[in-house]
């Protein structure tokens, strides 16, 4: 049975299940959840390896996607010369700027089972996605060297220190470390 759900699925039942479980934990955690119920409501006993299967198959810790759900969180993916990029930004700031899955743009539903394109409307994170796009459109048409909206980059003290950095290196070159 399990070769022939391997075969059909190209998968083992048991990751199947981690994928059914995670599923029902976006959605408890989209309708606003907490972490701990979303787990429990959904099957999971060990903890820890929730937050394990939900951070590999959602790129993010289950209270960051829960996060996207509690505010004003507008995203969208885009085609660029170097793949689709997921662009994230709240009311104030563009908080990420990421390389996507290629199935997020073709289907237009992201893997993780966040909304691949949900620009609020009438609201400021809505306006900076759409900016955004614009200004990266025009960087790679050769028609903008800087990005001029305002960043918030969510990571570790070395990531902020690595971003720092890149932005210092002027258009058009190249740096090695």
């Amino acid at each position: 049975m399990s070769l022939v759900f391997k075969r059909y699925y190209d998968m083992k039942t048991a990751e199947y299940l981690i994928q059914v479980r995670i599923a029902a934990a976006k959605q408890a955690l989209q309708a606003g959840a907490s972490v701990f119920d979303a787990a429990a409501d959904s099957g999971h006993t060990n903890f820890s390896s929730f937050y394990a299967h939900f951070r590999k198959l959602s790129g993010m810790p289950p209270a960051k996607y829960r996060q996207l759900f509690d505010q004003n969180i507008s995203l969208a993916v885009m085609d660029t010369p170097i793949g689709p990029l997921r662009i994230v930004a709240s009311q104030d700031a563009i908080l990420c700027v990421e390389t996507a899955n290629y199935l997020e743009k073709k289907t237009g539903q992201a893997t993780d089972q966040v909304p691949a394109d949900r620009i609020i409307p009438n609201d400021p994170s809505g306006d900076l996605v759409k900016a955004c796009m614009r200004e990266l459109k025009e960087y790679f048409a050769g028609q903008r060297q800087k990005i001029d909206l305002p960043l918030s980059p969510e990571g570790t003290n070395f990531q902020q220190k690595v971003w720092q950095q890149l932005q210092q290196i002027p258009y058009g070159e190249t740096r090695s470390y």
